[in-house]
């Protein structure tokens, strides 16, 4: 019997590249965060981009405060106004 090729006892070191530094998942959610800071404001001076950011700062929400809705959930009724007190006269 004869070999064919030489037997390889080791495995080859793999090699490090800039590639895969950059696309690694920390540097990617670093840059990207600090890449979007700087393009977005110059993408501002757009008079179209600018009206509909302002829009949508302008629309108000009408949201009910949780604790609201958390009671009005456990206790089942629907939101309960407070009533009025009556003032009561002394009677004479």
């Amino acid at each position: 019997m004869k070999p064919l090729k030489r037997f390889r006892y080791f495995q080859v070191r793999e090699q490090w590249r800039v590639t895969d530094f950059l696309f690694s998942p920390m540097v990617l959610m670093m840059i990207l965060p600090l890449l979007l800071i700087m393009i977005l404001p110059k993408m501002m001076n757009d008079p179209e981009t600018r009206k509909e950011m302002e829009q949508l700062n302008n629309f108000k929400y009408d949201m009910p405060e949780v604790s609201e809705v958390l009671t009005s959930f456990f206790t089942g009724s629907e939101k309960q106004k407070p009533r009025a007190v009556k003032s009561s006269k002394k009677r004479q």
